[in-house]
């Protein structure tokens, strides 16, 4: 006999005071698995647009660049807003916070903590991993000097001062906030609005620091984005669908049917 014929059977047998308890050992069916979703989304194209777009419009923008970025060194508030900003998307600097919130975590056994600390290398080093090839090969001269040029270029010149496109201490800082958004934006929602607008603050404190154009800060803060949800997906933290689980239960002179659905 199919075993749809057995559970009939088995149901209208459990018609009885005992039939939640035999109703459900009769139906006992296993949980589906989850499935795992693509570690690529729709927002990626927006990343890669941005990234791309602020590339292709070095030439085109060259107004906007050079009439956005800052004619002397910054001094008072903007000297205060472009060291702040030096600071914190600096790769020693970065790296070592993530270090150290990672080895805090497992000293202090919360593995919330260690978990942030170790996602934020992740996505740290993986925007370096995008930002670094592009410095080396568009060699974008940077907005300090006598006389800067936006579209002025020295491609493998191996020089730091051809290494404005893209902007890695915005990409450093955006990779961290997006990962702290991940981790803990369900908890406190206000964290987003503090990490984006830390990063944020850093890109503006590059181009008053005459550290890099505004497009060098746009695709540095794209790649950000896109290294620190990448690694979020890399973990599985993303599922794709509504995983759900048949119920199937007897009560009350009755056998109900439905489903257990996980929203994430």
């Amino acid at each position: 006999m199919k075993r749809s014929g057995i559970a009939v059977i088995l149901t209208v047998a459990c018609m009885s005071t005992t039939a939640p308890l035999c109703a459900q050992e009769a139906f006992n069916t296993p949980e589906f698995p989850t499935p795992r979703a693509s570690l690529f989304r729709t927002s990626d194209l927006i990343y890669a647009g941005l990234f791309f777009g602020s590339l292709a419009a070095i030439y085109p923008a060259e107004g906007f660049d050079e009439a956005l970025s800052p004619g002397s060194p910054p001094t008072g508030l903007g000297a205060s807003v472009s060291s702040a900003g030096r600071l914190a998307g600096n790769g020693f600097f970065a790296y070592g916070v993530g270090g150290a919130t990672f080895l805090a975590g497992k000293a202090l056994g919360q593995g919330q903590v260690a978990r942030i600390g170790l996602r934020s290398l992740e996505a740290l080093l993986l925007s370096d991993l995008i930002v670094t090839p592009f410095k080396f090969a568009v060699g974008r001269q940077r907005p300090y000097g006598l006389d800067p040029d936006s579209d002025e270029f020295a491609p493998f010149a191996f020089n730091n001062e051809s290494f404005s496109f893209p902007s890695g201490h915005t990409a450093h800082m955006f990779a961290i906030a997006s990962t702290l958004s991940r981790e803990l934006g369900h908890q406190a929602p206000w964290v987003p609005y503090v990490a984006y607008s830390a990063a944020a603050l850093t890109g503006v404190g590059r181009v008053v620091g005459q550290r890099h154009w505004v497009t060098d800060v746009l695709a540095g803060a794209a790649a950000g984005l896109f290294a620190g949800h990448f690694v979020g997906r890399l973990h599985g933290e993303e599922f794709i669908g509504l995983p759900f689980t048949p119920v199937i239960s007897a009560g009350d002179g009755g056998v109900y049917v439905g489903a257990n659905i996980r929203f994430r």
